[in-house]
């Protein structure tokens, strides 16, 4: 019989539990590709709920019970040295940004440690997440086929409306962001990127693949042979679940994730091969149980990628090209090894990695990329060498512990919780749905596979499903896909990663007792220690990013309302809100020198010199971002070319100049740069950057890097020598 005081403490811990698990579904479940500008820190924040809920369990019950080993300091070194790389940072907002989440994903991991011991527990998040990467492969296999040519024609035909129902305003990141995914063959799901849903997939799949080998473990083993139907009820829905996932991933075209799921396959076959033979009565019996198992899994793979194939929603080119893309991930690495050079120890700062990298970026070099498509590099990049070490000793270490864990013996299954199971996938696609600002139909779609999912894995639950070689195979699997794609910024992937590894952590631990410190004041300082580190990142963090992005919101509803002086009254309320946002500032620069350019609009000269102010008070903020100085430099040329006025073409070359030191090897900006100067009069200065321009245009084998006709063409006119007057 529990006492009052414990069963508290049970009742706050099973509400984290409970907040954990809607949070891990929702983390994927819309895009974090952005997540430098804010746009999960909810999610954090909630994840400091969840430490907040354990901590108040740990005062109800008079014990601080701590499950902890040496394995548990490593994550925190890497947090405090990302937390440290902040400071040298020259965009704030985004290192600070960044910083918090890499603080929510390392609070995770330590909270997933810490409420996620017992089987039932256990099983319950793995089920859930499991269904989710269902949910979201079959949302990707039906934008292949169906979603995205129905969404490319709707954009077409009518481009407004659709931005406005998912939410996104015409001119900004996101609209770009929106018409990248469309252009984009592959399937994306909630994630803006290919390659972040096959790293997502690769995270879960051993686990589904797990949960099917474990059914067919179970069912050689039994004698019973009178629930056949039941038995093939359950394979045919496993072998589904596992399907649609393999198709996904291969639909993706991610050859990182094909080889990150071909690592994990050699990890499974050594975990459930050779001991499935062993159970089986005879050799040739247990090969006969392997070999349906894996036919029906290929024949629903065969059934859809046949017509993929045929209706060219595959490449053969990815194939082909691999060596292509190796060569673009080496001349990526090589300009990240050079900024790392000279940023060695403290790194660039957290979100700041593009900024930084355009001026290391190799001629040939195919993207402006935002991470390094490699995790150590991007660590190491952002936050310097101790934080790499630290990654690296993570992974390592807790890989290490993982692949080399004795399996014990097998166990009844445990149940799951119905309850968490059913609330976390409403509660957590809602959120999600909330977060992207798209509209719930569209996330109810997903919440009838994830059910179905989630049904059929928690009623087949197979004895001793969950093995520590198992979370070694998944941890492997998505360290092997970070390596060649990147992405540990990227807490819609990265989550996924301190799961597992927490969950894992667990397995190896599992008959280990806590650390017990009984003392009151050690639970109650623990407890509002916690409280007042939520808090703080509430005032400090959350609420002026949040007041921010929802200021800005308003300022462009109010422009597309053509309420010119309320979207001021908004932007300068973002920018007061957030003192360290450079958007506010952006916006007002644009807004005021597009009055002012507009000849039916144009109220006041004094327009152009606030539009300028403005710009210059958004580089102070952001003094790395080529886009604000590109900005700035086309203000000044369009104001010199129409009062010729030397401090405006002054202006006009500064900038450009600032641009091409940040952008070397980019032959439109030295394109610019020798326009100013060439209308400027400055007409050597103007030649030797239009011979560099020439020389970095030849250089590039990429198309869409390249100069157009129209520049080319008026660079070699005026390099032509003057003819001589008769």
């Amino acid at each position: 019989m529990l006492g009052g005081s414990e069963r508290t403490a049970c009742w706050l811990e099973r509400a984290a539990s409970a907040l954990a698990v809607t949070l891990a579904v929702a983390r994927p479940a819309f895009p974090s590709e952005d997540a430098d500008q804010g746009s999960g820190l909810i999610v954090v924040a909630l994840w400091g709920v969840v430490a907040v809920l354990w901590a108040l369990a740990q005062m109800a019950r008079g014990e601080l019970r701590l499950f902890a080993s040496p394995i548990d300091v490593l994550p925190l070194l890497l947090l405090a040295a990302v937390l440290l790389s902040v400071r040298p940072a020259l965009t704030l907002r985004p290192a600070i940004n960044m910083a918090s989440e890499w603080a929510g994903l390392v609070l995770s991991f330590i909270l997933v440690r810490q409420l996620f011991r017992d089987a039932s527990n256990q099983r319950t998040i793995v089920t859930v997440m499991v269904a989710t990467a269902l949910a979201l492969s079959v949302d990707g296999i039906y934008q292949t086929f169906w979603g995205l040519d129905a969404t490319r024609a709707e954009y077409a035909r009518n481009q407004d409306e659709v931005l406005r129902k998912l939410g996104i305003f015409p001119g900004t990141p996101q609209q770009e962001t929106f018409e990248n995914r469309l252009r984009s063959p592959e399937p994306f799901a909630t994630f803006a990127l290919a390659n972040s849903l096959a790293a997502f997939l690769v995270a879960w799949l051993p686990l589904a693949l797990s949960w099917l080998l474990g059914r067919l473990t179970a069912d050689i083993s039994s004698q019973n042979k009178e629930r056949w139907i039941s038995r093939l009820g359950l394979w045919l829905c496993g072998s589904g679940v596992v399907g649609s996932m393999l198709i996904c991933l291969l639909l993706t075209q991610s050859r990182a994730g094909w080889v990150g799921f071909a690592v994990e396959l050699v990890g499974l076959a050594v975990c459930y091969a050779v001991p499935l033979l062993q159970r089986s009565p005879t050799w040739q019996g247990g090969v006969k149980h392997i070999a349906r198992g894996f036919l029906l899994v290929g024949l629903a793979i065969a059934l859809v990628l046949y017509p993929a194939v045929r209706l060219g929603k595959l490449d053969k080119k990815n194939l082909t090209e691999a060596v292509k893309s190796l060569t673009y991930r080496w001349q990526y690495w090589q300009g990240a090894g050079r900024l790392i050079q000279d940023h060695f120890w403290a790194g660039v700062g957290p979100g700041n990695f593009k900024e930084h990298y355009l001026e290391y970026k190799l001629p040939e070099s195919s993207e402006e990329i935002a991470d390094p498509h490699n995790l150590v590099l991007e660590v190491w990049a952002s936050s310097g060498v101790l934080a790499a070490v630290a990654l690296l000793l993570t992974l390592g270490g807790g890989l290490g512990r993982l692949v080399t864990a004795q399996a014990g013996p097998d166990q009844p299954g445990a149940a799951v919780h119905w309850i968490t199971l059913a609330g976390s996938g409403v509660a957590g696609l809602g959120l999600a749905a909330f977060l992207s600002g798209s509209a719930i139909p569209q996330y109810a779609g997903l919440l009838f596979p994830w059910l179905a999912a989630t049904g059929a894995i928690a009623v087949g639950c197979p004895s001793r499903w969950l093995r520590p070689g198992v979370f070694g195979c998944a941890v492997a699997g998505v360290v092997v896909q970070l390596t060649a794609s990147g992405g540990i910024g990227i807490p819609g992937v990265a989550q996924s990663l301190w799961i597992l590894l927490a969950l894992g952590q667990n397995l190896v631990e599992e008959h280990r007792e806590p650390l017990r410190i009984r003392h009151p004041a050690v639970t109650t300082s623990t407890a509002l220690a916690v409280v007042a580190g939520l808090a703080t990142f509430s005032v400090w963090v959350l609420r002026p990013v949040t007041g921010c992005q929802a200021e800005i919101s308003l300022g462009r509803v109010s422009l597309q309302q053509f309420d010119i002086a309320n979207a001021r009254r908004h932007f300068l309320a973002a920018a007061e809100l957030d003192p360290l946002a450079a958007e506010p500032w952006m916006e007002l620069a644009r807004n005021y020198f597009d009055l002012w350019r507009n000849p039916t609009q144009r109220t006041n000269e004094a327009d152009f010199e606030q539009a300028v102010r403005a710009m210059q008070r958004a580089l102070r903020l952001a003094p790395q971002r080529l886009e604000l100085h590109s900005d700035l430099g086309g203000m000044f040329a369009f104001r010199a070319m129409q009062t010729q006025r030397p401090q405006y073409w002054t202006g006009a070359i500064a900038s450009y100049e600032r641009c091409v030191a940040l952008y070397p090897t980019s032959a439109s900006l030295k394109a610019r740069l020798a326009d100013v100067l060439w209308q400027a009069g400055e007409h050597d200065r103007a030649r030797l950057e239009m011979l560099r321009t020439l020389q970095l245009d030849d250089q590039t084998p990429h198309k869409d890097k390249k100069l157009d006709t129209r520049d080319r063409d008026l660079i070699r006119e005026r390099l032509e020598p003057e003819k001589p007057v008769p």
